[in-house]
């Protein structure tokens, strides 16, 4: 079972009914595809594919893939998924949710132009964007603005408080926090 989003979902509803199966199993598969709206990804083409697997035991929901149709065999570029309690799993005192990826840099290097310059003479500054859940449209819109302009962006998911934001920031060398209201006011706080 796998096409586009919305193609595959409608085909999930039958099958579902077909063998009685309660529509809220799906609801990360429509939660995780509702979050993908908040970003611009019009020319992105998108399948969902329920017969996707990894071979690595620790993936407990979601796995992507990331390809490129410019690469000839192994259309990979990287992937990853979600892996809640592989910490705890690797010795960790807790359970963690956890989400990561990893990319084949050789593949990507591949794709870059022959003449590109990696050499970068300053590093970017660094910017921690935060707002409640009902404005995340608007963080993610500014998160891509200040990304256009040069900026290291990294949104806030878990719509942490200002203490817990600022403690999050100083751990990741983050200089700047701008938060972002529903009405798309932005306040900036350095660190």
């Amino acid at each position: 079972l796998a096409g586009p989003p919305l193609v595959a979902r409608k085909k999930l509803t039958k099958l579902a009914k077909a063998y009685s199966i309660p529509e809220n199993v799906f609801d990360p598969i429509d939660s995780f595809f509702d979050s993908l709206g908040h970003y611009d990804m019009k020319n992105v083409p998108l399948i969902l594919d329920l017969a996707s697997a990894r071979g690595i035991a620790y993936y407990t929901g979601i796995i992507f893939d990331i390809e490129n149709p410019r690469i000839k065999i192994g259309r990979s570029i990287g992937g990853g998924g979600r892996y809640d309690g592989l910490i705890e799993a690797l010795g960790g005192k807790k359970s963690l949710p956890a989400m990561g990826f990893a990319l084949n840099l050789e593949q990507v290097a591949n794709l870059l132009p022959k003449d590109y310059d990696l050499d970068l003479e300053e590093t970017p500054a660094k910017i921690l964007v935060t707002a409640q859940e009902t404005a995340m449209s608007e963080a993610v819109a500014t998160a891509e603005r200040l990304r256009a302009q040069g900026f290291f962006a990294e949104i806030d998911l878990e719509c942490k408080d200002d203490a817990s934001a600022a403690k999050y920031a100083k751990q990741r060398d983050i200089q700047t926090i701008m938060r972002v209201g529903q009405d798309g006011q932005v306040n900036e706080q350095f660190i």
